[in-house]
């Protein structure tokens, strides 16, 4: 879902303006070494900031625009008191950053704000100009001033801020000790590992590195001894104590080695842990009281990686970088699709001479940006001769669903960038091969509001693909496609008064926006007409609400909204008599037991099943689909004692989206898409095959994996055209040749499907079902092309196990089901022709006789296919009997007036014949046993 587009961005630590202030409050105008290697890069919490170490100076930068606002440069003398810099941590709240020293001291520092702001835009006329995302009227003067140092003269193995204290693991006994963010005082008395009953008391162990998630409220600690434990406080008569257990250890793993890295994933409730054998393996830790791994990351056709030496997600979950001492940096979506890597063939040949990307030698840190749209990537340092005194931004491309799981963000192909939005233009374009050229439309966002409103958390296109909304810090706007034009708030008081959280959709040229309001802390939704301005006298309908929304979904007049009380409602959109809008709640639904953490949800639609005459949209006919940190859940209504509730059960897991069309092909309908990251799990009709007795509550067991049918794909999916049946989506490209720097592209792919659905109806005996199905393509050109797919794969599968058709076998159904179509015989000798001819005795006992398929041919006057199977026959018949063939069809296109065919005939013989004397001897051998026969 995440991709490199463009050409990484190089950025020098370089100040053109200093600010320097001693570690001792002696404020002196020293010179500091401005060429010193960097040691760290390391953002804030919420990626607005990031601060740069050296040796000697720290210095604060804004993510966007990429800026230094303050630097420090330590003075000779605080340097002697207190030794270089080592490591920097940020609190929590921003609002303090520290320094770690050689020596073991930690120095605070205060970040201040000056209320001003630099970097201004200043014009001496009024004159127009264009700000750039985030950029808004400059940046915010920002500095940093020396509080207080504290010596730790145990010694500081690895330390990890919370809001309330620094914590830090000791060097010279296995102790945790508490530092006061106010005064660096210890908080508390320490706690020793030998007091926890989760670490092994016969090791002698240290933390070396720890990671904190303030929302899943857990600690990940690597330690000496190359193992992970996830641990947590729990509070026991007001005091907390200390619990976990071992998440990973290098004696389990075999031939991954010690752990170097590790990261956590609270929306899908994943940790990520690096090895030295250069592996990441990924574990589900939903439940803090049971563990699993859940997947491993290792690129294909690799043998040997150096140790993985840092990890980070996006935000919003779905992407991992991962960064390898000496093999550079690659992306991985959140359940395991390589979709970005820094090796290669090219890259082992050009990673020499002038070439200037010096991260794909190896990562030594790397984060996301507030959008997650740039990664900023320190170079290993080790490996670089001089000062390392630059750091890296690679420029991302990802899917809107990230932002927004809508079923509209799915079905159209729909891209983002920190500046503009790209689209598949699959609604104008006619697709009739399955390599297309493909149109992507480029919407550049309006500057008035991304300069001002960056980054945009949310993005919502219209079902038609005509509209598409934004949201970013404040307020929306949303464009016409068609004719370009954007619209704005006009009164920018409005738009910065409230917050979109939850997500935005379409309802026909409606735009409904679940809206957090800053002033009162308030959540409503509001309903605004394309057709008119963003303004509250134009607002068409305000809905109250007690909590904040979580997700969307619109289908037909139907509008659920999820909130954090873990409550669905069921809105009924409607228009009154003169034009305005009518939007009344129906019901409330509570999904305790089926939902235990809301903020996990990531996406919830239902599936309309046949409800009773004028009931159309009643939930209780109304099955629901949900998203759940990659569970997918169906939840079905029932009555039970008078009390109507959802029953649900899951469907699959570790999903990274799915889609459920609102179109039916064939019998089929409410099909349900989902994928894994590596294959597509479909359901033909879902509502079918979920007629069963639900458990209540959530059932955790997988689902009857004959209900549903997989494919698996050489690229990353992005858009079902299910009319058109094929998948597109995107493949890394990276050029590094006729350049200093690597440039990354994005190719288009596609992946036809029809194939594997009619291959998966004939597998449970629906031959009419597949036959219906099929038909509903049959006007694609490159149907005929789907089945002769079908005949090779199945014909591959099975012929390797027995030499002639078995009981069990697929071939004899495809067989029939091909007979159906009037390109049977073309699909079949077009097949045989692109197989090896070891199978052809497997394939042509199940389709017939070559030589009675040669003769259907003739009387149905297919005269061309009927060529197709005389190269056929002459590899398995003898040459007296393929010239018999050969004259006949000769003869047959003669009458046809098929000159060119004729022609062509003449010269495929003389190629086999050899000799003119030779071709005059076969035709008049094969006439004299046609006329005898």
């Amino acid at each position: 879902m995440y991709w490199v587009y463009g050409s990484a961005k190089v950025i020098s630590n370089q100040a053109s303006f200093e600010e320097e202030i001693s570690a001792n409050r002696d404020e002196k105008n020293v010179g500091g070494s401005l060429d010193e290697s960097l040691l760290a890069i390391k953002r804030n919490s919420n990626g607005v900031l990031f601060a740069t170490l050296t040796a000697k100076s720290l210095a604060l930068w804004t993510t966007k625009p990429t800026a230094m606002v303050a630097k420090i440069i330590r003075t000779e003398e605080s340097i002697e008191q207190h030794g270089l810099n080592q490591d920097v941590f940020w609190k929590p709240d921003s609002t303090t950053i520290v320094i770690l020293t050689i020596d073991m001291f930690f120095l605070f520092y205060q970040i201040v704000s000056n209320s001003s702001y630099v970097y201004q835009y200043r014009f001496e006329a009024a004159q127009s100009y264009v700000t750039g995302p985030g950029h808004g009227n400059g940046i915010m003067s920002l500095s940093m001033r020396f509080r207080h140092s504290k010596q730790l003269t145990s010694g500081v193995q690895c330390a990890v801020p919370t809001n309330e204290e620094l914590i830090v693991s000791e060097k010279a006994r296995a102790a945790i000790r508490y530092i006061s963010w106010l005064d660096g005082s210890d908080t508390k008395e320490p706690t020793f590992f030998d007091e926890l009953g989760f670490i092994p008391a016969d090791i002698d162990c240290r933390i070396h590195y720890i990671v904190y998630d303030k929302f899943m409220d857990i600690f990940c600690w690597i330690a000496s001894n190359g193992a992970v434990y996830l641990a947590y406080r729990k509070t026991k008569q007001d005091k907390k104590e200390w619990q976990g257990c071992c998440l990973y250890n290098e004696i389990d793993q075999e031939n991954k080695g010690r752990a170097t890295a590790i990261t956590v994933n609270r929306k899908f409730g994943l940790v990520a842990v690096g090895t030295e054998g250069g592996s990441v393996l990924c574990y589900s830790v939903l439940d803090k009281s049971s563990v699993s791994l859940s997947h491993t990351l290792f690129p294909k056709n690799t043998t040997e990686l150096s140790k993985v030496t840092s990890l980070s997600w996006t935000s919003d979950g779905y992407m991992l970088a991962v960064g390898w001492e000496r093999h550079g940096v690659s992306l991985w979506s959140v359940f395991g699709r390589l979709l970005f890597s820094t090796i290669s063939e090219d890259s082992l040949t050009l990673l020499s001479g002038n070439f200037q990307d010096a991260f794909f030698h190896g990562a030594h840190q790397l984060f996301w940006s507030p959008s997650n749209q740039e990664l900023f990537i320190l170079q290993n340092i080790s490996l670089e001769d001089g000062v390392v005194d630059k750091f890296y931004i690679l420029p991302i491309v990802k899917s809107a669903v990230t932002g927004f799981h809508s079923p509209d963000n799915v079905r159209h192909a729909l891209l983002q960038m920190d500046d503009r939005l790209y689209l598949y233009n699959k609604v104008d374009q006619e697709i009739e091969g399955l390599n297309p050229d493909v149109i992507w439309q480029t919407i550049q966002y309006p500057s008035a509001y991304i300069s001002d409103n960056w980054p945009i958390k949310y993005v919502s296109i219209s079902y038609d693909g005509k509209y598409v909304a934004i949201a970013g810090k404040h307020g929306v706007a949303h464009c016409n496609i068609t004719t370009g034009r954007w619209k704005l708030f006009g009164d920018q008081l409005q738009e910065q008064e409230f917050v979109c959280h939850g997500g935005l959709v379409w309802y026909k040229k409606i735009l409904i926006v679940a809206c957090d309001l800053i002033e009162d802390n308030s959540h409503e939704l509001r309903f605004y007409s394309r057709e008119n301005n963003l303004d509250y006298s134009y607002m068409l309908a305000c809905a109250k609400l007690a909590n904040p929304v979580i997700y969307l979904s619109i289908m037909d007049d139907s509008l659920l909204v999820y909130t954090m009380d873990n409550i669905l409602h069921d809105y009924r959109i409607s228009t009154r008599s003169d034009g305005s809008l009518d939007v009344e709640l129906l019901q409330q639904i509570s999904f305790e037991g089926v939902i235990s953490v809301p903020g996990r949800v990531q996406c919830i639609t239902w599936l309309q099943e046949k409800p009773a005459e004028g009931s159309f949209n009643d939930p209780r006919h109304s099955s629901i689909i949900i998203l759940i940190a990659g569970k997918l859940v169906y939840a079905s209504p029932q009555e039970i004692d008078g009390v109507f509730q959802y029953k649900a059960r899951k469907l699959s897991d570790r999903v990274e989206y799915f889609y459920v069309p609102n179109k039916t092909i064939g019998s089929q309908q409410n099909s349900l898409w989902s994928y894994d990251g590596q294959s597509f799990q479909v359901w033909a009709s879902i509502l079918r095959h979920n007629t069963g007795e639900a458990t209540a509550g959530l059932d955790f067991t997988e689902s009857d994996g004959d209900e549903s049918f997989r494919f698996s794909l050489d690229f990353y999916p992005r858009s079902i055209l299910l009319e058109k049946g094929i998948v597109i989506g995107l493949e890394q490209s990276t050029s590094m040749t006729h350049s200093p720097f690597a440039s990354f592209k994005l190719l288009t792919k596609s992946h036809l499907f029809i194939h594997h659905a009619v291959r998966h109806f004939l597998s449970k005996g629906l031959e009419s079902e597949a036959v219906t199905y099929a038909l509903c393509y049959q006007r694609l050109k490159y149907f005929a092309h789907s089945l002769e797919v079908l005949l090779h794969q199945v014909l591959e599968d099975e012929a390797d196990a027995s030499a002639t058709p078995g009981k069990d076998a697929e071939l004899p159904s495809v067989v029939q089901f091909l007979n159906h179509f009037p390109q049977y015989l073309d699909v079949v000798v077009r097949c045989a022709r692109k197989t090896e001819v070891a199978l052809w005795g497997y394939l042509f006992s199940a389709v017939g006789n070559p030589r009675e398929l040669f003769e259907r041919c003739i009387d149905a006057d297919q005269l061309k296919t009927a060529t197709s199977y005389l190269i056929v026959l002459q590899t398995l018949e003898p040459v007296s009997v393929s010239s018999k063939y050969s004259v006949r069809l000769i003869q047959k296109a003669y009458e046809a007036n098929e000159i060119t065919l004729c022609r062509d005939l003449v010269r495929y013989l003389s190629s086999i014949y050899g000799s003119e004397m030779s071709l005059r001897e076969a035709f008049t051998s094969a006439i004299s046993s046609s006329k005898e026969t």
